[in-house]
Formats: C-alpha cells, sequence, structure tokens
C-alpha cells in the first residue's frame, strides 16, 4: 500500500489567498508605509517646524494697553487740594510695538501713549487735559552679542539641526531599505526550503513504498522498513519546521511594508516574483570602497552637521561671557492739550479785594491804580481736545532727544563659563564620535568586501556540492534497486 502523504500544515493567521509582490514594490511599500520610517519623517518636519519656533524670536511684538484710574491722594499743601485731598481721574490708551531686528541684534520699539486727565488741583489751567507722546528707541549691541547672540545662533543652530535630521532620515530609508531586501530573499529562501523539504518527504514517501514491495518479494529484510518509515517521519518534521519558519519571515516582511496591525495583506500570503538576484555588485578595491563609504554615508554628515551647530553654540556662548555694553538711544514728540479752567487764577482770586483798596486809596491821593497781576494765559496752540494733542506730537513741536552708553557687567559669570564649557566639552564627544563612526564605517566595508567575495566562492562551492549530491543519490538508487545498497545509504 501506499503511504498516506501529510498534508500541508496550516498557517496560523494566513488564509490560501497569495499576493504576488517584486522587490521593487516592496521597497516602495516600506518607504512609503514603514512606521519607524513615518517616525523619523515626523523627526524631520518637528526639526522643520523648530526653526520656525526659533525665527518667532524675531516677530514684532505689538502691546495694546487701554486703562482707567482713578486716584484720591493725601496731600501736604493745602495749594495742592482742598480738605487735603486731591482727586485725580485718568483714562488712557496707549500703543507699545517692539521688534528685534533680524542679522543685526538691534532692538527697535516705537512707543504711542495716550491719556486723558482731570484733577481736583486748583492750580492746573487745563481740565481736563490730554497727553500725547510718540517714542521711538533703539538698543544696539556693540560687545556682547554683536555678531552673534542667542537669537541669532538658535537659527542657526535649528537649521543645522534640521539638515542632521534629513541625514538620519536617510540613514533610516537606507536602513529599512536593506532590511526589506534581506527579509525578502529570506523569504525567497524559505519557501524555497520548503519545496526542497517537501521533495524530500516525496522522496521518502517512494523509498517507503519501495521498500514494501521489496519485503513482500523477498529480497529486502523487514527490519528495512522501520528506518524508512523513521526517515520519512523524520523529514515530515523537518518540512513542517520549514513551513513555521515562512510564516515567520514572512511576518517579519510585512512587519515593514505595512503601516498597521489593521492591514488587509497580514492576512494574505506574500509570493516573492523575483527569485534570483543580479550580479551587480561591483569590483571595488578597498581603498576606492571606504573612501566612496566616508564620502556618502549619512551618519557622518549627521556627525559633521551637529559639529557646525556645536561651532555656533560655543561663538554664542563665548560671546555671553563679555560685558554687555550697548548703545541706547530715545527720540521722543510730546503733545498737550486741554480746556482752560473757568474762573480766575486763585492767586490773582485771593488777592483781588487787597487790588481793589489799594487802588481806592490810591485815588484818594491821586495816585495812579496798580495793574492786577497777569501769569499770562496759555497759548492757544495748547487748547482743545486729544487730536491737538495728537498734532503737536505729529508736529514735532517739543521734542527730546536722549543717547548713552549702557554698561552690565556680571561679576564672575560662572553661568555662561559654565555653558562654554559644556559646549566645548560636547564638541569634543562629537569629535570622538566621528572617529568612532568613522572606524565602524572602516570595519563595515572591510566585512561587506569579505562577504561578497565569500559569498561568490560559496555560490560556486554550493552549485558544485549540489551536482554531485544530485549524482550520489542517483546512483544509490539504482544500487538499492539492486539490492546493493541499504535505506540508510
Amino acid at each position: 500500500s501506499q503511504p498516506a502523504r501529510a498534508p500541508t500544515p496550516p498557517r496560523m493567521g494566513v488564509s490560501s489567498e497569495e499576493n504576488p509582490i517584486s522587490l521593487a514594490g516592496a521597497i516602495e511599500m516600506a518607504v512609503a508605509n514603514n512606521l519607524d520610517v513615518a517616525i523619523e519623517r515626523t523627526n524631520k518636519e518637528t526639526a522643520r517646524e523648530a526653526i520656525r519656533v526659533a525665527q518667532g524670536a524675531f516677530d514684532a511684538n505689538f502691546r495694546w494697553l487701554p486703562g482707567l484710574e482713578v486716584r484720591n491722594l493725601p496731600v501736604a499743601s493745602i495749594l495742592q487740594g482742598a480738605n487735603g485731598k486731591l482727586s485725580e481721574h485718568a483714562a488712557t490708551q496707549n500703543f507699545y510695538l517692539k521688534q528685534r531686528l533680524p542679522n543685526t541684534g538691534v532692538l527697535f520699539n516705537v512707543d504711542f501713549e495716550n491719556g486723558r486727565n482731570t484733577s481736583t488741583n486748583s492750580f492746573n489751567s487745563l481740565n481736563p487735559y490730554y497727553t500725547s507722546r510718540l517714542n521711538v528707541g533703539l538698543t544696539i549691541p556693540l560687545w556682547r552679542d554683536l555678531r552673534t547672540d542667542p537669537y541669532r545662533g538658535e537659527i542657526t543652530i535649528r537649521r543645522k539641526l534640521a539638515e542632521s535630521s534629513n541625514a538620519v532620515f536617510e540613514a533610516r530609508v537606507i536602513d529599512t531599505i536593506a532590511r526589506v531586501e534581506q527579509s525578502y530573499w529570506n523569504l525567497v529562501a524559505a519557501r524555497q526550503d520548503v519545496q526542497v523539504q517537501r521533495e524530500a518527504v516525496k522522496l521518502a514517501e517512494e523509498q517507503l513504498g519501495q521498500s514494501e514491495r521489496q519485503i513482500r518479494a523477498g529480497v529486502l529484510a523487514p527490519v528495512e522498513l522501520s528506518a524508512a518509515q523513521a526517515e520519512l517521519e523524520r523529514r515530515r518534521d523537518t518540512y513542517i519546521a520549514s513551513v513555521a519558519a515562512v510564516t515567520e519571515v514572512e511576518n517579519s516582511l510585512k512587519t515593514l511594508l505595512l503601516p498597521d496591525r489593521t492591514d488587509s495583506l497580514w492576512g494574505v500570503q506574500l509570493i516573492p516574483v523575483d527569485e534570483k538576484v543580479e550580479d551587480q555588485a561591483a569590483n571595488l578595491a578597498l581603498a576606492s570602497a571606504l573612501e566612496l563609504a566616508l564620502r556618502q554615508r549619512p551618519e557622518l554628515r549627521d556627525v559633521k552637521y551637529r559639529q557646525e551647530a556645536n561651532q555656533i553654540e560655543q561663538r554664542v556662548n563665548r560671546s555671553e561671557t563679555k560685558p554687555r555694553v550697548d548703545l541706547v538711544a530715545n527720540y521722543s514728540n510730546q503733545g498737550l492739550a486741554g480746556t482752560l479752567r473757568p474762573g480766575d487764577n486763585p492767586i490773582t482770586a485771593s488777592n483781588a479785594s487787597s487790588f481793589t483798596r489799594i487802588n481806592e486809596l490810591s485815588a484818594l491821593m491821586s495816585l495812579p491804580p496798580l495793574p492786577p497781576p497777569d501769569f499770562g494765559t496759555m497759548p492757544p496752540v495748547l487748547i482743545g481736545g486729544w487730536g491737538q494733542a495728537a498734532s503737536s506730537v505729529f508736529a514735532g513741536r517739543y521734542q527730546s532727544v536722549k543717547a548713552g552708553i549702557q554698561l552690565d557687567l556680571t561679576i564672575r559669570n560662572r553661568t555662561a563659563n559654565a555653558q562654554l564649557a559644556q559646549s566645548a566639552l560636547a564638541g569634543k564627544r562629537l569629535q570622538l564620535e566621528q572617529a568612532r563612526q568613522r572606524q565602524a564605517i572602516e570595519a563595515e566595508v572591510r566585512n561587506a568586501l569579505q562577504a561578497i567575495d565569500s559569498a561568490k566562492q560559496r555560490i560556486i562551492a554550493t552549485a558544485a556540492s549540489e551536482k554531485a549530491a544530485l549524482e550520489k543519490l542517483q546512483s544509490e538508487a539504482r544500487l538499492f534497486q539492486t539490492g546493493e545498497s541499504t535505506n540508510f545509504l
């Protein structure tokens, strides 16, 4: 009787549906869907957004500050307020604009302040009165932050780190493509191994059947049947293990290709359509291959960009150790307008009776009368509302200019010195990391060239071994049929 053929072992979570896939298609899917690549892509976008964050330091800042204030103040002079109390009401509409100028470190500000004020002070000729003030200021660094400052340095550093992020992203893509290629060919090999193991089971089944026939014919000892059966079961076990290996390798490839665990391709079989590697390996000399690797490897570019960012950071920190010397300049125009307080001047009014009596006596004595005291009157340009006050500002009637040098000296300045030392240490660490990367690349290039050469030799040897094994199988099969060999052989 013919031995029962072992059924194909089931594969967990995979249907009989097949999905052909080429190596190029697998690489394209991985670049588009791989989660590691997607994460690194978000890191690259985050680094690009960090540049915008740093540029925000040079965005203009506008502030509107309206306000109301009521003041009731005790005063020490009855000339300031009746019954020792001065009451004032103020309403303000103030606008402030600050802008740090890019590429220079200059701080520019414009202040436009407006107010309406009323007071119980009887000596104010204008009540209510309006004030308006326009001030333009500049703060120009002369020593610290002259060539660079933390704001300009941060933008440059972020740009370098964005380039570094691009290099890291490129390295991740290259690594993913390499892993996809390895997994793809592992799947090809695993599926071919299943075919080999299935053929081995078939040969063992044929041998068992032939042994049974020879035993019935009396030309083979019955003890040989156990050996054939044992070999068949051993090969069935190997076959089952090879099918399980296909599932593991296929799952590894799917992990690289699919965006999430709900993708429909998880439930189908991936069938590689490329089953032969084209021999495109260039015969590079070690020196040429090493030079090419050192020039193109993204890991080294990543270190290079981080070194450039560190150099900028050191310049900024070195600048922060200097005293701050700034040229400060302000130019302002002011305006004032209001409504004349009704009634006489309080000083004139308090002496009116005395002047009247003196002039009456002077008339009796035929003397000329005394002229009443005159403190003058407010000029017409100051009479009006807020519009009049604002027009004085923009007409430039009341100008003020101020300029000076501002010196800030931090004694010892340990924070800045420590930050400079930290950035110098980081630079040294990056140099060591660069040397380590170069050394690792040297080893990888040497190993890769050795692996290519060894693989070529192994292919030649394996092809010869395959031919010899086939000839040995055919020879032993003929000998077994004539009773000159055993099941074992």
